[in-house]
């Protein structure tokens, strides 16, 4: 096989560069569904189930787009399960902001929400000088208002790195339907091709 890149359905990039001889057809068989050319032969070949296979030029483009569309389906799953992280971190931030505010409105009186602070928070509290537990029921005036301080900048600084995150998700659906599309395309040309192919036969 020559040196052209090959398509992975899991990272939808460039793999490595097929090498010649034996070695070559070995290693494509840790290389299922990518699509290499056969420069030789001037044809594109696969691996399925560890097996040589021809592919058409049409079966080779719709096989790169499905995996595209498989390798950012993937990324639109990840970027998702971040943006859903950064909400939930969102959300437990605000709870002590309306806690705190709570408390300026009760002369102090401060009740700290209810369940275990996630790591992520448990983290920046750290880095912050908070001491959940040193607080106490009844802080003063300026510890409120410090801490109140503190939490809506996270509040702030979170909702901010979400909206660009938001957009990163939106612009990853985008792309993934482009190359679902694209590959739906090539298979109904594809299959329109072969009718025309197994009708011209039967004459």
């Amino acid at each position: 096989m020559s040196d052209v890149p090959a398509v992975s359905p899991s990272t939808g990039g460039t793999g490595a560069p097929a090498g010649t001889g034996d070695d070559t057809r070995a290693g494509a068989v840790a290389n299922d569904h990518q699509v290499h050319y056969v420069a030789g032969e001037h044809r594109f070949e696969t691996m399925l189930d560890g097996k040589p296979t021809t592919l058409s030029p049409l079966e080779a483009v719709c096989l790169v787009l499905q995996n595209r569309y498989l390798a950012l389906s993937d990324s639109t799953a990840e970027k998702t399960a971040e943006m859903q992280d950064q909400v939930n971190q969102i959300n437990e931030a605000n709870d002590w902001v309306n806690a705190l505010k709570e408390a300026d409105k009760n002369d102090g009186s401060f009740t700290k929400p209810s369940g275990k602070p996630s790591d992520a928070l448990s983290k920046w509290m750290k880095d912050n000088g908070i001491d959940p537990d040193s607080i106490g029921s009844d802080p003063d005036a300026a510890t409120l208002q410090s801490l109140q301080t503190k939490f809506t900048s996270r509040v702030d600084s979170l909702s901010s790195t979400n909206e660009l995150k938001m957009l990163e998700l939106k612009t990853a659906v985008n792309k993934s339907q482009e190359a679902l599309t694209a590959a739906d395309g090539v298979l109904q040309d594809l299959k329109q091709l072969k009718q025309t192919i197994t009708g011209n036969m039967a004459r």
